[in-house]
């Protein structure tokens, strides 16, 4: 085993594994942040409307109630 690849997993192993409020695994593709993040606030109200809508519209949707149909062991 090379020494790359050792010290690559060892940085990996000393990271706190983050998560957000609902348990989700924050993945940090290129390592731990440099800055603090910015979160926009307007963006994070439109997504927040967005999110809503979506949920508006599927629950009227025709796919919320479909069921797959089953082949029956007669029609065979």
């Amino acid at each position: 085993m090379d020494n790359v690849s050792q010290d690559a997993r060892n940085t990996r192993s000393n990271i706190e594994e983050q998560r957000t409020s609902k348990g989700n695994i924050i993945a940090l593709a290129c390592g731990p942040l440099k800055k603090k993040r910015y979160i926009n606030p307007k963006i994070e109200l439109e997504l927040i409307d967005f999110k809503k809508e979506i949920e508006e519209k599927f629950a009227k949707s025709l796919l919320r109630r479909f069921v797959m149909p089953r082949k029956s062991v007669a029609d065979e």
